[in-house]
């Protein structure tokens, strides 16, 4: 089984990451490493990690590394610059790893998770990006979406150094590398099995409380069709894991900020300056998926009709 090494991120995580920290060391497949990167907490999450670091000084593997920034207000916008503090980190210290996980401090994995995405990964070459399935929650699509869950994701290391080389720090930046895997010809997909499953210690949208995602989709320039097309599908079939309020929120965030884009916000980045094919790659892929969606009851009676 191929090596790989965890990142963990957070911001006063004392209530939940030793349950992820435990979650990690007793994998099937254990990483060779964790980094810990703390965003500057105000709680004990400081005497946890010093805790750790010292429990974990004789067990090998996982080697434990903690990195504290300074004391900051709690924001989204900073988890990709987080993620990218853990990377080069990790390149300076030259880690072992083909692949590296990444997830918050709330994710809880199932013991044979790692092992369970890596041997998918290890079997399909162009199988790049990966997650389990977030526990109690299985959401339903009827616009071909099952991209690989926030929390939990393990990427392909030589991947993401020859094509990424660092997460976006933008709006969307999960998404934006989705994307590109796709543009490209690689995959990334979610793996649906009982041994790769993620408990959210935190209820989902608890703590970001879907804002971002509205502003994603801004920044990708989505369709608007698509946009109303995905809204329906949370509201009809998702509606006990996304809220009818965070659906309509991250809805009205996307229309408020084509309408009136954020001058003020730094994270607020149309993926068209940096990316223009990915962007029209994308919005071809959208208008391909209304097409399907708006056409499958007349397909569907044509099916009927026919057998």
């Amino acid at each position: 089984m191929s090596q790989y090494f965890a990142i963990i991120f957070g911001k006063n995580m004392e209530q939940t990451l030793r349950q992820t920290i435990d979650s990690l060391r007793t994998q099937s497949c254990v990483p060779t490493d964790i980094i810990v990167v703390d965003d500057g907490s105000t709680d004990r999450t400081g005497e946890l990690l010093t805790i750790f670091k010292r429990s974990l000084d004789h067990a090998s593997p996982p080697t434990f590394h903690s990195i504290r920034l300074p004391e900051s207000s709690y924001d989204l916008r900073r988890i990709p610059l987080l993620w990218n503090v853990a990377l080069e980190y990790a390149e300076r210290r030259e880690m072992a790893g083909k692949f590296f996980l990444v997830g918050a401090d709330d994710d809880e994995l199932s013991p044979k998770y790692a092992e369970t995405l890596l041997r998918e990964m290890e079997d399909d070459f162009a199988l790049v990006i990966s997650s389990g399935e977030v526990s109690g929650r299985a959401f339903k699509s009827a616009i071909g979406i099952s991209a690989p869950e926030g929390g939990g994701r393990i990427y392909a290391y030589p991947f993401f150094k020859a094509h990424v080389g660092r997460f976006p720090t933008s709006y969307g930046y999960e998404s934006w590398v989705l994307y590109k895997a796709h543009q490209l010809g690689f995959k990334a997909k979610k793996i649906f099995s009982e041994d790769a499953t993620i408990n959210h210690l935190r209820p989902l949208g608890s703590i970001h409380g879907f804002r971002e995602w509205g502003l994603s989709m801004a920044c990708a320039e989505y369709l608007p069709l698509y946009v109303l097309l995905r809204a329906g599908q949370n509201l009809l079939l998702n509606h006990k894991i996304i809220s009818w309020r965070g659906t309509l929120k991250m809805t009205w965030d996307y229309f408020k900020a084509r309408l009136h884009p954020p001058r003020d916000d730094w994270a607020y980045k149309k993926w068209r300056t940096t990316d223009p094919e990915l962007v029209k790659w994308i919005r071809r892929n959208q208008a391909k998926q209304i097409i399907r969606t708006l056409t499958y009851p007349v397909r569907f009676a044509v099916k009927k009709l026919l057998a």
